[in-house]
């Protein structure tokens, strides 16, 4: 029970597939069945009514889950409602402004903040708050310090939300990177530039809420797309940045996934490199010796995968789903921390810059994404409790 617990704090505070020829056990379980992995059914559904990808997607106190903005080639300013209870999607606000590539935070007052992101020709200062009660999204007066997009944004342990790096401008190629760091304050509805910056410039790279209350800030890229194998610490008591006493063991990369653990560890896992490959490697940051290191007998991904999705389940295991690969065939992998393994599973998931969102009643939810360079509509459920996927 205690470990279900710290789960679902983990969860709430930090905001934040075909298998037809398995081996049978005569008991109407398969392998990957038993071994917490799944096998898929595929119902008629019409998906989401947007597609899209480089959206955002926030499990909201009413038990919905709202689907924010991305692109479909432009900008989109809608949203979308999925109520798990009723397995149905509905309509609510727009947002003032189309967005991708921006941030999703839920509030300790249920309200959701989506901060930052870009159209087709401008990378925005400008946050909104979309209020659940009333379905309207409200553009926030004040601005932070800096246009961001490709940031990260973390819910801090006194409410308030720490902004970090990103690009200022919509060039893919020699962009303007940002060590800069603005702080959001509910109370007041405003943004306030930090006194204490990133050590480093970074964009694309990840920021992981430990137990502990700082905050873990690993890789991404500089303004020359160099990967980054430097990680950083942000202590809310002194309000500071600090390099982790190592770093990467393996070599720099962005766009990769961070999960938090249960045994309070954080896996690091896939990413690009400088050579543009991605990346089948994974570590590990232990916060009791500040440090990373690689998984035992240097496990790995099964696939090389960038702009992936990493859930963690109640059972304590990490589900990995879709990304680009350089792999002919799709898989989703299941990480046991009790072995440190990664277990591949083929998958109906084709995505990339989709998301992932658990559910309360054990299902993991995947929206759209990026497939074979244009966006898709369709919506998928892994059932933890019977082990299988569906096509929503």
């Amino acid at each position: 029970m205690k470990k279900i617990s710290l789960f679902w704090m983990l969860i709430f505070n930090l905001t934040f597939s075909c298998i037809n020829k398995n081996p049978s056990f005569g008991n109407g379980m398969d392998l990957y069945t038993l071994m917490g992995f799944a096998t898929f059914s595929v119902a008629s559904s019409l998906g989401i009514e947007n597609s899209r990808y480089s959206h955002t997607t926030t499990l909201l106190p009413n038990g919905k889950v709202l689907i924010v903005g991305g692109s479909d080639g432009s900008a989109l300013a809608s949203s979308e409602l999925y109520d798990y209870y009723t397995d149905s999607f509905s309509g609510t606000g727009s947002l003032n402004k189309a967005r991708f590539y921006h941030t999703a935070t839920l509030l300790n007052n249920g309200k959701l903040l989506i901060v930052g992101g870009q159209d087709s020709t401008e990378v925005f200062d400008t946050a909104e708050l979309y209020d659940p009660s009333t379905g309207v999204f409200t553009s926030i007066t004040s601005a932070m310090s800096s246009p961001r997009r490709n940031h990260t944004s973390t819910l801090l342990s006194d409410g308030r939300v720490l902004i970090t790096g990103g690009s200022s401008v919509t060039s893919i190629i020699n962009p303007t990177v940002l060590s800069s760091v603005d702080i959001y304050d509910p109370n007041t509805e405003t943004f306030s530039p930090n006194s204490s910056n990133l050590t480093e410039i970074r964009h694309k790279h990840s920021a992981t809420m430990l137990a502990s209350g700082k905050v873990l800030i690993v890789g991404g890229e500089d303004d020359s797309e160099l990967k980054l194998s430097s990680a950083e610490l942000y202590d809310l008591t002194s309000n500071t940045f600090t390099a982790t006493t190592s770093p990467l063991q393996g070599d720099g990369r962005s766009d990769h996934t961070a999960s938090l653990l249960l045994n309070g560890k954080v896996l690091i896992a896939g990413g690009r490199l400088n050579s543009g490959e991605y990346l089948t490697g994974a570590e590990l940051y232990d916060p009791t010796t500040d440090g990373f290191s690689f998984l035992s007998n240097q496990n790995s991904l099964n696939s090389d995968r960038a702009y992936h999705s990493a859930t963690l389940l109640q059972t304590g295991k990490v589900l990995i789903t879709g990304g680009s690969t350089s792999a002919t065939d799709r898989t989703d992998e299941l990480y046991d921390p009790s072995n440190e393994q990664f277990v591949a599973s083929s998958s109906p998931i084709s995505s990339y810059y989709h998301t992932a969102t658990l559910l309360p009643n054990s299902k993991v939810f995947i929206v759209g994404g990026n497939e074979s360079g244009s966006a898709t509509n369709k919506t998928y459920l892994y059932d933890l409790n019977t082990g299988s996927w569906s096509q929503r």
